[in-house]
């Protein structure tokens, strides 16, 4: 039986980027097995996320086949809002420095090798996928909210990235 996913910080800058209102963020060591269930386990504790079922994950996950998609997700989940993403479209797009640097970094803590998943639908465009799309679709995870979740999968190490929202 696989070990429980061990917490491991994230780097100070994502504090500043994922509102605990809204998202979840976090970087957890595991041995292996099947990541639904790891990633069910870490997010468990969580309360809009605690519902999360690792079958229903599994199901509704696609991969995403870019890095530059997982940074696009990233960005949504950090800064996006999925109930007005036309309010939000020019300023995600828009060059920010500083973000770009923290969720590369966020990314990078991943380590060689990692392979992204997502429930948001852009997925299904393998690797034209627009991730900051104004208008987009989503398989609902985490109940009765409206979510994006961005999950890294290394060997060695998990990411859980995860916004979510009143509809």
């Amino acid at each position: 039986m696989p070990l429980r996913p061990k917490m491991l910080p994230l780097p100070p800058c994502a504090g500043e980027r994922f509102d605990a209102r809204h998202s979840f963020a976090a970087l957890a060591s595991w041995r292996g097995g099947e990541w639904p269930h790891a990633v069910a386990e870490i997010v468990r504790e969580h309360p809009v996320l605690r519902s999360v079922e690792p079958e229903i994950l599994a199901e509704h996950t696609q991969e995403v086949l870019s890095p530059s998609g997982a940074l696009e997700l990233a960005t949504l989940i950090s800064a996006g809002s999925l109930l007005t993403p036309r309010a939000d479209a020019l300023s995600l797009r828009t060059p920010d420095p500083s973000r770009e640097r923290c969720l590369r970094q966020v990314l990078e803590c991943l380590g060689e090798g990692a392979r992204y998943f997502t429930n948001h639908g852009e997925a299904e465009e393998e690797k034209d996928a627009d991730f900051l799309a104004t208008a987009f679709f989503a398989d609902a995870i985490a109940g009765p909210t409206m979510d994006i979740c961005l999950i890294g999968v290394t060997d060695q190490r998990l990411l859980v990235l995860w916004r979510f929202e009143e509809d």
